[in-house]
């Protein structure tokens, strides 16, 4: 993950639900959110809603929502309705929307690449996003590390940020980049989400 430091990012576990034309898009994943974020900074037993609303613009719940106690006190306050016989109706009011498949949503993409230092590799590899409609929006490429017994590493990383982009056309192209001849290893693929007012 120092990559992704270096771009400016934390990895966090998110929740997201998103309201679009489309459908209603729903996913749980680890995900990339900026370094400067407000969400980068929810740490430990703490958790965080960010809700995006017409009138409201962008807002930040915070509380502590995880570990022994928190959780603890959730069951109990659980268990005590349950007695209680209370309930709520979960139910919302409005016309249905189908849920998207996961293929049909966007994020940005962090891309960890491993290939054989080896000229036009990097090229190759921006050729095939180019042709799937996926822009690059940062990217780090280093030159083959030493190893320790004095020779030069067997592969280097080649990072990208992409902008946002279908999952159906982010898998589409990493299924040809990962057969790319100089692509030695399994692609690391991370969602990267971008907040208003970021």
């Amino acid at each position: 993950m120092e990559y992704a430091k270096e771009l400016g990012y934390r990895i966090k576990h998110l929740a997201i639900a998103r309201r679009t034309e489309a459908g209603c898009e729903t996913r749980v994943h680890p995900t990339l959110v900026a370094q400067n974020s407000l969400l980068a900074g929810v740490e430990g037993v703490m958790n965080a809603v960010w809700i995006e609303g017409d009138a409201t613009g962008p807002t930040l719940y915070y509380g502590a929502g995880a570990g022994a106690l928190p959780t603890a006190s959730a069951v109990v306050a659980d268990l005590v309705a349950i007695a209680r016989g209370d309930g709520f109706d979960w139910r919302v009011g409005g016309e249905q929307q189908a849920a998207l498949p996961i293929e049909q949503t966007h994020s940005a993409f962090y891309l960890r690449i491993p290939s054989l230092d080896a000229p036009g590799v990097f090229a190759e590899v921006a050729t095939i996003l180019g042709q799937h409609g996926i822009s690059i929006e940062g990217a780090i490429q280093r030159e083959a590390a030493v190893r320790g017994d004095g020779g030069s590493a067997s592969w280097v990383p080649i990072v990208i940020v992409t902008a946002p982009v279908a999952e159906a056309a982010m898998n589409s192209a990493l299924d040809l980049v990962q057969k790319v001849p100089e692509v030695v290893g399994q692609i690391t693929r991370i969602r990267v989400a971008h907040f208003a007012g970021e």
